[in-house]
């Protein structure tokens, strides 16, 4: 054969080839993207919302949201409700991590770590002051913890929170937010750390980044309504994220009220929605709206990153921080319709939009 020929084979199979392995991601992502976008996030859109708040009770309630497509919740007692979501949340992630590339999931696990962090916390705290209380968490790894610790007193509890690197002092109280800010510290490096497929790195590290940045505000937030002093409020630091660097967050805690705060983040992406939320939450006497201006930034950042990275692990992040939401919306719907409180009571808790 011609060596011309013969070259030109082998250059034609290396392109080929070459084509193949960069046409890889979109194939594995292909799938799992085109379900997530399909089964989309009603219950973050307002019209959705408000046919709901027309519940005439929780029967109806539940009626309406069963109508919609993948969802399904039952329980009479507001409590077994709340679980049904819970539950209903955590299949979705596992559901994805199953049509997800494989590389995704200890992302997702990871995940479901922040998703158990409330629980742990409140575990081990009552724990700690000699309480015991019924928890089921979702995450493997929490769930083998807490049957450990099930059987251990006080210190020993805290010694192996310690050995697992959860927290680092073991003379933390029940009564400090030390537990609180350590566990966050823990399942937020968690979710830094976890391996993803590398079309997917730079995604999952903005996203972990913004994050540790809103939970930080939302600390310094609650520090400066509880009025707790400068110096415990730099304690609630979880670390460095996309836009609040120590210097920042150390000069927010020194601020005299809510407003002052606020105004040190000009310059940031964060300045407008929480300014925006302060303005409203004075206009309706709720607090509360500051902080759902903080959900509200995670949800537009989410939906930033799914148009960044698509069609890869961008929309199956935002399918499920977006669902993390509805699962929030449907708890604050349906206690409100549970406690016959009205829509007016009830609206202004919603988190809609993204």
């Amino acid at each position: 054969m011609d060596i011309i020929v013969c070259l030109a084979i082998v250059f034609s199979g290396i392109a080929v080839a070459v084509m193949v392995q960069r046409s890889l991601p979109y194939i594995r992502f292909a799938y799992p993207t085109a379900k997530a976008e399909a089964v989309g996030n009603p219950f973050l859109s307002e019209g959705v919302l408000n046919q709901l708040l027309e519940s005439r009770n929780i029967t109806s309630f539940k009626n309406t949201v069963n109508s919609y497509k993948d969802f399904f919740i039952e329980g009479e007692r507001i409590e077994d409700i709340h679980a049904s979501l819970d539950e209903y949340m955590i299949q979705s992630v596992e559901s994805l991590k199953k049509e997800s590339p494989k590389g995704l999931e200890e992302f997702y696990d990871r995940f479901t770590e922040f998703l158990d962090s409330h629980s742990l916390k409140s575990f081990v705290k009552s724990k700690i002051i000699g309480v015991d209380i019924d928890i089921r968490p979702f995450s493997k790894t929490f769930a083998r913890w807490i049957d450990q610790m099930k059987k251990l007193e006080k210190k020993e509890i805290l010694e192996l929170l310690m050995k697992k690197g959860v927290i680092t002092d073991t003379s933390v109280s029940a009564e400090s937010p030390e537990i609180d800010v350590q566990i966050d510290k823990y399942v937020l490096k968690r979710m830094y750390e976890s391996k993803v497929p590398k079309v997917a790195e730079n995604t999952k590290k903005e996203f972990v980044e913004r994050m540790t940045d809103i939970i930080n505000i939302r600390n310094i937030l609650r520090a400066k309504l509880n009025n707790l002093d400068v110096e415990k409020c730099k304690n609630l630091f979880l670390g460095e994220g996309r836009e609040v660097p120590r210097w920042k967050f150390d000069e927010m805690c020194t601020s005299k009220d809510v407003e002052e705060m606020i105004s040190r983040l000009q310059g940031t992406t964060y300045y407008e929605p929480l300014r925006q939320g302060y303005e409203d939450s004075k206009k309706y006497g709720n607090m509360e709206l500051i902080e759902i201006s903080l959900d509200k930034i995670l949800l537009r950042t989410v939906r930033d990153l799914s148009n960044k990275n698509f069609p890869f692990f961008g929309p199956l992040l935002k399918f499920i921080v977006f669902r993390y939401y509805e699962i929030r919306n449907l708890k604050v719907i349906s206690k409100g319709v549970y406690e016959r409180l009205s829509k007016d009571r009830i609206k202004p808790l919603l988190v809609t939009g993204g």
